[in-house]
């Protein structure tokens, strides 16, 4: 039995790196993914890679734990999209690993393998598992936590206890919705406590009382990151959230998984693993949604991602239960969320995937990167015209990623600011100077101008817009160079006396 489990395990995470290998280079990074490298001092901004620097440059925005440990990862294996993006994959991996043995636990381990399977089939999971950002991380130290809490109170085992507290502290340090998670935790305590008092009850909350000096630090963070972005709301409000959970944690069939997930709960109510569970994921959920009030700006489905596993898990205990009564429904059930889970990351289908996928094909971007090498000068100026669906603010600091690195002098299309503002990846704010005006004096004195975009955007009306105001201070009109590729279109406007891209 032990055997089949481990090979059961092992293909699943076979299964992981299998749909999730093939995403770490497809797509160019992504707003936040930029800002991880600036977190960390990577590539191109090549800041001092200094564990202080790093929280400190990070602290003020958000929890540190994730881009310390990155930034030490980085140092190992190598700053490459590749590389940074392959640990959110390993920590996918163990994070895995651990939910199949919180269910197994907190269950059976038939619950188990069916949760691990339906995680690893998930979109909304394997996302995440190619995104460089703290979520995976998230996941693991959640299930840790919520696994050694289990330990510690249901099963006595004294050797968890400070497993139990670690956890508690770094998922604390991992993600600001994360303090919810550990907050549900004392609470739930409390009540447990309160109920039924016992000696490892009390102790635990003698040791947490010591361990409060460590969050504090965490608090006062959250505090000022809160009032620096609370100007900015942009989470989901109270209506929104809920058809919005189900349907990203459902792989687009929302009314599957809450029926499932109501399902489980019946049948698993009498079981203590399941009610702990169920309370303390309420608990969390609640809490998060309180929070949402405050700082509405936090709330996305992935800053409750706690909930995904939980809900899963629930879903085995449905899934399970129908494979005694009826095999053929359960494994109707488990094959169409495995396929419509496959589908989503493999890029055949966006079912499920709407509110996650933000995909900038890395394609034209590297075009622009190798043509900039070849033919830009010194003093030439280089206009994109890269925004598809996705608003310039989104793919603002990717072009700062790739081309940064260049001696160039370089702008999106709709937004003139200056070039020391184009090394940042920072929103831009639209002024109130006429466009052509904005145009002319952000280009004015170079020999030449590229406008480099996909060949979908070629006949955008911004395109005759920004050759009219070119026009207006004597460039010529617009030539296509022959270097341009099938990713790229590179329209070059010049000067009288300007020479033309001479490389080979």
């Amino acid at each position: 039995m032990r055997y089949r489990l481990l090979w059961a395990l092992i293909v699943l995470l076979t299964l992981i790196q299998v749909l999730v290998l093939p995403l770490l280079t497809i797509d160019a990074p992504w707003y936040d993914e930029v800002i991880t490298y600036q977190r960390i001092g990577g590539p191109p901004f090549e800041l001092s890679r200094n564990i202080v620097d790093v929280v400190a440059r990070t602290a003020q925005f958000w929890s540190p734990l994730y881009f310390i440990l990155l930034s030490i990862w980085g140092n190992l294996a190598g700053n490459s999209l590749f590389a940074l993006r392959y640990w959110s994959l390993l920590v996918g991996l163990l994070a895995a690993v651990w939910v199949y043995r919180l269910a197994a636990d907190l269950s059976s381990r038939r619950i188990g393998l069916i949760t691990a399977f339906l995680l690893s089939t998930s979109s909304f999971f394997l996302h995440y598992n190619h995104d460089m950002r703290a979520y995976t991380l998230y996941i693991l130290l959640g299930m840790i936590v919520v696994w050694t809490y289990w330990q510690v109170m249901y099963k006595d085992r004294k050797q968890f206890i400070w497993w139990l507290h670690l956890s508690l502290v770094l998922l604390f340090y991992t993600h600001f919705v994360a303090m919810v998670m550990v907050a549900g935790v004392f609470i739930y305590h409390g009540i447990q406590y309160w109920r039924h008092p016992t000696g490892r009850g009390r102790q635990l909350i003698r040791h947490w009382r010591r361990l409060f000096i460590l969050f504090v630090p965490g608090l006062v963070l959250a505090a000022k990151a809160s009032a620096a972005e609370g100007a900015n709301p942009r989470g989901l409000d109270f209506f929104e959230i809920w058809p919005t959970l189900f349907h990203d944690f459902g792989n687009g069939m929302g009314w599957l998984l809450l029926g499932l997930v109501i399902y489980g709960i019946y049948i698993g109510r009498k079981q203590p693993g399941v009610q702990y569970l169920i309370i303390l994921s309420g608990l969390y959920l609640a809490l998060a949604v309180g929070v949402n009030f405050i700082v509405d700006y936090l709330f996305h489905m992935r800053h409750i991602l706690l909930l995904l596993p939980i809900l899963l898990l629930l879903v085995s205990l449905a899934v399970a239960d129908h494979w005694q009564r009826a095999k053929p429904v359960a494994a109707i059930v488990v094959l169409l969320w495995a396929g419509v889970g496959v589908s989503a990351t493999a890029g055949w289908t966006t079912w499920g995937t709407e509110h996650i996928r933000l995909y900038l094909p890395v394609q034209p971007f590297d075009a622009a990167q190798d043509f900039i090498r070849a033919c830009v000068r010194d003093g030439d100026t280089v206009i994109f015209h890269m925004t598809n669906e996705y608003t310039e603010a989104d793919v603002y600091p990717t072009l700062v990623y790739y081309v940064a690195q260049n001696p160039v002098r370089f702008e999106q299309i709709r937004t003139f600011t200056s070039a020391e503002a184009s090394r940042l990846p920072t929103k831009q704010v639209q002024s109130e100077i006429p466009y052509p005006q904005l145009a002319q004096e952000f280009v004015d004195g170079s020999p030449r101008v590229w406008l480099l975009m996909p060949p979908e955007r070629a006949n955008d009306p911004i395109v005759a817009e920004f050759g009219q105001a070119l026009a207006a201070i004597n460039y010529s009109a617009p030539q296509q160079d022959s270097h341009s590729s099938s990713d790229l279109v590179a329209l070059v406007y010049t000067q009288p006396t300007a020479a033309g891209c001479t490389a080979s």
